[in-house]
């Protein structure tokens, strides 16, 4: 009966949660948004019809070997005084990258309002949801001409099909006691048929098809030769099907590039952009190229999108989740991370310093709050986020955030701001409440202390993914140790782990990399799993072994799928493939231009009048800054921007391989870069000069007002910028290998008795570590946002280690326990 409820309870749940998922998505469309028409292509027969003319009569004019002549038509209305009104076919487009045409949504035009706003139009006709119509005009239009209009978006009938289905399958007692009855049956048949289903799509998919390529635009901002001779085009690869074996929410579009380029002799360069699947790309041309321009007969193939793939797994997980809940709902309640159970009661006193601690971080959250609002958004990533980037070359899960907040409360630069103080002053208070449980001494409130680090106070306030991502990574560990140190088996806990992994899982989103940074905490949580199991030494070591396999693999599947979802193909978008060349880049250029060898480096790579020479001399001058050598709006760079990503990857082995020793030195020379960064210390007056220029550069003035601080605010804020100690990354590396190191020898001495506090502290050092490491490998430049996340975990580790001792009664009783338990 309980599991019955069980199900039906996490039934509803799921229910619940996709009405209101759909309800607020419907609610959100209803809001008016401006959109625009383009893609413009006459209507031949419709405007020869509106006019009174007689349309074959006309095109038997035009038409030689029975083949009607498009372009002379075309001329011959267009210049036609006589001809007063014209029928347009378009499409619609959109400013806003999430309400728009979609698998979710459909676009409804204001058909009367944009025929007010633009007096030339005569009618518009447009099917329901769909983003194609035509319009009557009386003006010719231009087929790259755009004009605006207003539009809504509404939820596709098929979705709310679904969810109506769902909630009438509620109400149907008899199906879902056969559910619960017979779920392994129903849940392999489901499984089964997505399965073939997938199967039978991907096969059909690779028959090879024809289409066109057409929309070209020209881009003036990005030549790569440099040349007055060669033109950078966008283009969309464009289906002659019209059925379901075309570019849609299935399948991706993978044109045959080989056979485009030899069959069109003007044509230096063509590559698809951004997304697996995509219908855009651009090419390289040696000739101007009108927009209307269509190069036939073009072969594709299809294949099944990564979205759908996705989605099958995520089925599969849900039906097995719901396969053995009982498993799950009992291993979640029994997860407990105490040492031993506090059974202290709570008296008045204690609750009073609750309150009185939670007042005193609110008032702390409120004054950084005015002081520095809206915070630092200056820099280039921060901004590009803020203006809506979907390319997921910065992770999209920021854009997504302050989109669903932008279309919830407006546009307003401060969310960010918000978030990182949010995180910043919980972390801090569940700490302060489980010392205190822990220790009852009000003294704990002095960890509060570490606010006022110049490294903490300061860089909280900045926007950089870096920084937030890492403030989510000590929101969520600050949750661990409260629930090792307050030492409670209260079911509601519950709610407690759940969010301190929501928070590690969107802290990984939030920052390419920091998967690294967070995965050593897993080995933390392993152990807990295993802990009250009966096994052996080889099981417990394969037990072990198989659940840090599981949740890594676990980890990458959501690092991967999550974006994949949200991706939004944008042919004027970055090209993320290309994102950390430079990196790579950098370190073939190392171990070259010290082994004076560039046999491996390809003539292809460089720019034009760039050779060897230019490289090394470049690694003499830049040793440590990767953005000079291929990143793409480097104009003096080294390499191609455009170097595909696994021929780099190829040629970076290659020289490791050959040069280990090279390789270790520039390694070495990296890491002395990063040994004294600070954070950069900038006064309210340059920060408003930042955001003032940097707003109007990346175009988002209109969207967010110019930020102008007071007087009072510059003048604490200088003083504060001042006077609190800014520590050198030294210190927090220092730290990080002395508790990795003491935190070691402790669990290996005393590894029969071992303490959670011990094995957390041990954990976060781990991960403190492990950034490092990655950052000292893996970055571009020795930037001090890159190694910033070992701030918080490195203080968190120290407070840990500090909590484990006093915890023990000291160093002394801890090497007498020590020994005693050798005996």
């Amino acid at each position: 009966m309980k599991n019955k409820k069980l199900f039906l309870i996490i039934y509803v749940l799921f229910v619940v949660v996709l009405a209101v998922s759909i309800i607020v998505l419907s609610f959100l469309g209803k809001k008016e948004r401006v959109g625009y028409l383009s893609d413009f292509k006459l209507n031949i027969d419709k405007t020869l019809e509106i006019n009174g003319l007689d349309i074959n009569e006309i095109k038997q004019l035009f038409t030689i070997d029975e083949k009607l002549d498009e372009v002379s038509i075309t001329n011959y209305i267009i210049t036609n005084t006589t001809i007063t009104n014209y029928n347009y076919y378009f499409r619609i487009k959109y400013y806003d990258k999430v309400f728009r045409n979609s698998d979710i949504y459909g676009v409804y035009l204001d058909t009367n309002k944009s025929i007010e706003n633009n007096n030339f139009i005569k009618d518009i006709n447009i099917i329901g949801g769909s983003p194609f119509g035509n319009l009557i005009v009386d003006k010719k239009l231009d087929i790259d001409e755009s004009i605006n209009v207003i539009y809504i978006v509404k939820i596709k009938i098929l979705l709310l099909i679904i969810v109506i289905g769902l909630i009438i399958f509620l109400f149907i007692k008899p199906a879902y006691f056969f559910i619960i009855k017979h779920n392994f049956i129903i849940s392999i048949s489901i499984i089964v048929t997505l399965f073939i289903l997938i199967i039978i799509f991907s096969i059909l998919g690779l028959k090879t098809r024809k289409s066109y390529i057409s929309n070209f635009e020209f881009v003036n901002y990005n030549i790569v030769d440099e040349t007055t001779t060669n033109y950078l085009y966008n283009f969309e690869v464009i289906s002659y099907n019209n059925s379901i074996f075309k570019n849609n929410f299935i399948y991706g579009i993978y044109p045959n590039i080989d056979e485009i380029t030899n069959n069109n002799d003007f044509i230096i360069k063509l590559n698809m952009i951004n997304y697996p699947g995509t219908s855009f790309g651009y090419l390289l041309s040696n000739k101007k190229i009108e927009p209307s321009y269509k190069i036939e007969n073009v072969d594709y193939i299809l294949k099944i999108r990564s979205k759908i793939l996705i989605l099958f797994i995520c089925i599969l997980i849900f039906i097995i989740s719901i396969k053995y809940r009982r498993k799950i709902i009992y291993y979640i309640n029994n997860f407990n991370l105490y040492d031993r159970l506090n059974n202290q009661i709570l008296v008045k006193n204690d609750i009073s310093f609750f309150k009185l601690s939670f007042i005193f971080y609110f008032v702390l959250f409120i004054l950084q709050c005015w002081l520095s609002n809206p915070g630092d958004y200056s820099w280039g990533d921060s901004i590009i986020s803020m203006r809506g980037d979907y390319t997921n070359a910065n992770p999209i899960i920021i854009t997504l955030f302050l989109h669903i907040l932008y279309s919830i409360f407006g546009y307003n630069a401060g969310y960010i701001l918000f978030l990182n103080l949010s995180l910043w002053y919980l972390g801090l208070y569940l700490i302060t409440i489980a010392l205190y449980i822990r220790f009852k001494n009000k003294n704990v409130l002095l960890i509060s202390l570490i606010n006022f680090l110049h490294n903490t106070f300061f860089l909280n306030i900045n926007h950089y993914k870096d920084v937030t991502s890492s403030l989510w990574i000590w929101f969520g560990y600050s949750i661990i140790f409260f629930l090792i140190t307050y030492g409670s088996n209260n079911k509601k806990i519950v709610f407690l782990k759940i969010v301190s992994i929501l928070s590690i899982i969107i802290a990984m989103l939030w920052r390419h990399n920091i998967i690294v940074t967070i995965y050593p905490i897993f080995i933390f949580i392993t152990y807990n799993i295993l802990k009250y199991k009966n096994l052996n030494i080889k099981k417990y070591i394969l037990s072990f072994f198989s659940i840090m396999i599981l949740f890594f693999v676990i980890l990458v599947f959501i690092y991967k799928a999550f974006p994949t979802l949200f991706v939004v193909e944008d042919p004027k978008s970055f090209n993320v493939k290309y994102t950390i060349n430079h990196l790579f880049a950098l370190q073939i250029a190392a171990c070259a231009s010290m082994s004076n060898d560039d046999s491996m480096i390809p003539d292809n790579w460089y720019m034009k009048n760039k050779n060897f020479t230019d490289l090394k001399n470049r690694y003499k001058t830049n040793p440590a800054n990767a953005d000079v050598y291929s990143i793409w709006w480097y104009k003096d760079r080294i390499f191609r921007e455009d170097i595909d990503s696994s021929d780099i990857k190829k040629v970076w082995i290659k020289y490791i391989l050959k040069y280990p020793i090279k390789y270790i030195i520039h390694i070495l020379n990296y890491s002395k870069n990063i040994l004294n960064l600070k954070p950069v210390k900038r006064d309210l007056d340059t920060l408003e000069k930042r955001l003032e220029y940097n707003s109007i550069n990346y175009s988002i003035d209109k969207m967010f007002p110019s930020v102008k601080f007071s007087n009072i605010k510059k003048n604490i804020y200088k003083v504060l910028n001042t006077s609190l100690p800014n520590v050198n990354i030294k210190f927090f590396m220092s730290l990080t290998f002395i508790l990795l190191i003491l935190t070691s020898i402790l669990l290996i001495l005393n590894i029969k008795y071992m303490s959670n506090i011990l094995l957390f502290s041990f954990t976060t050092s781990l991960s403190s570590f492990f950034t490092i490491l990655i950052v000292i490998f893996f970055t571009p430049v020795p930037d001090y946002r890159y190694i910033h996340p070992i701030v918080p975990i490195s203080i968190l580790s120290l407070i840990s280690f500090i909590t484990f001792i006093c915890d023990e009664g000291g160093i002394k009783n801890i090497f007498k326990n020590i020994i005693k338990n050798k005996k």
